[in-house]
């Protein structure tokens, strides 16, 4: 058999994907009542720690919302929203109503990544429903 010379070439690429889009199906009562948005996926675990707990004490995290509220009642049902949506705003998204009951320094229209001035809603609970960054169709109260 004949040997032959070769040498490896390692070549980078980068690769960008775009975000899914995910659709929600609204009732016509919720769409008299909900005005459709727009808004990147991301969830938190102020049980975790680091960046999802402003106050984290001894493997404990001791903060409550921006809105004073405890996070541990909100779990599965609580948001951090943007800060024009007030406290108490109730978004529909994955089947069932979630409120907005805190903020976040990274909830905002625009972000490092995206820059297309579609809102963060950050939903608290303990397993993401859909990758980070995914845009989805929610109901927000009007």
């Amino acid at each position: 058999m004949d040997s032959f010379p070769f040498s490896t070439v390692k070549e980078q690429t980068n690769v960008i994907l775009a975000p899914e889009i995910t659709e929600i199906v609204s009732t016509p009562e919720e769409v008299a009542n909900y005005e459709t948005v727009l808004a990147h996926y991301s969830h938190y675990t102020p049980w975790t720690g680091g960046t999802n707990c402003a106050v984290f004490v001894n493997g404990e995290c001791i903060s409550k919302t921006s809105s004073g509220e405890r996070w541990e009642d909100w779990v599965e049902k609580g948001v951090a929203c943007v800060g024009d949506w007030k406290f108490g705003t109730e978004i529909i998204a994955f089947g069932q109503t979630w409120t907005c009951i805190d903020r976040g320094g990274y909830i905002t229209y625009d972000d490092w990544r995206y820059y297309d001035g579609l809102p963060w809603i950050d939903f608290l609970t303990n397993n993401a429903q859909v990758t980070y960054g995914t845009v989805i169709s929610v109901e927000v109260a009007k």
